[in-house]
């Protein structure tokens, strides 16, 4: 591997290696006979200044532009929706509006975190010593704040998935089909989402407090894993007790308008949950694969970034986590959007039809999420 790796007695102190080139230890790699000094292989460099470009990092290039991009137009729909409903609701404090604003951010943050690695992979020069991180000799100087963009990316995200199904509270407790039993569990779920919410934003921070960035993603797994197995249960219940409302309410009055109104909120929760779910799933396998790659697999992540590869498993693995926060964001924006224009829409419907009539009611279709 001469055209990779310089032979360099540099016993895996990459503080040996002149910048930016790091140390492999070939007794642990099974595609390097001598140690020596090459480029970290993650970002597809190669050359004696590493300025060559290789296939991975054509990949993180198209992956961060894409991805980054997607996060902005999120961010762009976010913003548009919450000024919609701003101009018909006013500013009130409830789960739609909290629901929106953690999107608007999260989707910023995963922008942002895109761009520092596009950055990184465009700007080999940056690893050298000033970059030493918590877990490493030599890193690229912008690997902490893209941990840091990743930790507060993962952290919005979930927080904002969380809150979302406290909108489907507020809409299910608003049912007429809702019982005082009902409702008491509708409470206990809201509660418990909070304290979960409390719990895990608590857990991050205090990560962050101690520079323990490298395991935010794993502190974040279980609670993924648990948010997709409520998700799955919470948004088929709250759908059912709304098909029942759907059904008592057609039954006694026969309005279509109303079950229309009914069978859309219906749809819509259940294709948020999905999405999300389907979200989370590809964040969980990526961040697995990455995990055993990076740290199970004999010889860790310099094994899995073999030079002669033209794309490594690995870092297709890793780039899956924020591909998988996005499709989350994107599942609760597009919910979020649908439910203000229905919200919009209904409370129109009820001030035009109340100035055409001289009897007043309340309207029974106004923000259903206060």
């Amino acid at each position: 591997m001469a055209e990779f790796v310089i032979p360099t007695n540099c016993s895996a102190d990459d503080l040996l290696c002149p910048d930016p080139l790091v140390c492999y230890d070939a007794s642990e790699l099974d595609w390097l006979e001598v140690d020596g000094c090459g480029c970290p292989f993650w970002y597809g460099w190669t050359g004696p200044d590493c300025e060559e470009r290789n296939g991975p990092t054509y990949f993180l290039m198209a992956s961060t532009i894409i991805q980054g991009s997607a996060a902005l137009l999120l961010m762009l729909q976010g913003s548009i929706t919450f000024f919609s409903y701003y101009r018909e609701f006013g500013l009130k404090m409830n789960a739609q509006i909290s629901t929106m604003l953690l999107g608007i951010v999260a989707a910023l943050l995963v922008s942002i975190w895109r761009a520092i690695v596009l950055v990184t992979t465009l700007s080999p020069s940056g690893t050298r010593r000033e970059g030493k991180s918590n877990d490493a000799e030599k890193t690229h100087v912008l690997v902490l704040a893209e941990r840091s963009g990743i930790g507060l990316s993962i952290m919005f995200a979930t927080l904002m998935a969380l809150n979302v199904s406290l909108m489907w509270v507020s809409v299910s407790r608003a049912s007429r089909s809702m019982t005082k039993r009902l409702s008491r569990g509708l409470e206990l779920y809201r509660k418990g989402v909070l304290i979960f919410m409390g719990i895990f934003s608590v857990g991050l921070i205090s990560l962050f407090g101690a520079g323990l960035t490298g395991i935010v993603a794993f502190f974040a797994l279980p609670f993924m894993i648990i948010i997709a197995t409520v998700y799955a249960w919470g948004a088929f219940s709250i759908t059912k007790l709304l098909n029942a409302a759907d059904s008592a309410r057609h039954h006694t009055s026969g309005s279509d308008g109303r079950r229309s109104l009914y069978a859309s909120m219906i749809a819509d929760i259940r294709a948020c949950a999905l999405l999300l779910a389907v979200g989370l799933l590809l964040a969980l396998v990526g961040a697995v694969i990455y995990s055993y790659l990076s740290i199970v697999a004999p010889g860790g992540q310099d094994n899995a970034v073999n030079p002669n590869n033209s794309i490594h498993p690995v870092v297709v693995a890793n780039e899956c986590i924020p591909l998988g926060v996005l499709v989350v964001i994107f599942s609760v924006v597009r919910y979020t959007r649908k439910n203000v224009h229905r919200n919009v829409a209904s409370t129109k419907d009820t001030k035009a039809a109340l100035a055409g009539s001289t009897t007043f009611s309340k309207p029974e279709d106004e923000d259903l999420t206060k």
